[in-house]
């Protein structure tokens, strides 16, 4: 399926393999449904802009989407935790995601809701002293 869609993205836009990675890497998901960027900053910073509002409506609902197929594929969660960029620093998306799955019973006695900073860096420090044979 996805061979077949390429190639007809190639043969309808007349995209050639440069122009193909250039379409799916940079000008698609956030940044195409936006025309702003990729950044979620960047689209909150857009204002009313109705294109960066779309945007990020999109992708709160597509993580609330993710979160619920988890919990029901687990049957259940005792907690979520959301890190990262927008995990840690965006209390607006955190708090939009956690209204629309209220009826999971989040927050108060239900699904415990914590933040956690990824502490990426540290990770990557181990890993690469692991390869370096210094850990």
């Amino acid at each position: 399926m996805l061979r077949w869609t390429i190639d007809r993205l190639k043969r309808a836009r007349g995209l050639d393999a440069d122009a193909l990675e250039d379409l799916v890497d940079h000008r698609s998901g956030l940044a195409g449904v936006s025309g702003v960027g990729s950044d979620m900053r960047e689209l909150q910073r857009a204002g009313d802009d109705p294109d960066a509002m779309l945007a990020v409506a999109m992708f709160r609902r597509a993580v609330q989407k993710q979160i619920a197929a988890m919990i029901a594929v687990l049957e259940g969660a005792d907690a979520i935790v959301f890190t990262g960029g927008i995990g840690e620093h965006d209390a607006a998306t955190r708090e939009e995601i956690c209204r629309r799955l209220a009826w999971l019973g989040f927050g108060d006695d239900g699904i415990a809701v914590h933040v956690v900073a990824s502490r990426e860096d540290e990770q990557i420090a181990l890993i690469a002293a692991g390869l370096l044979g210094a850990g």
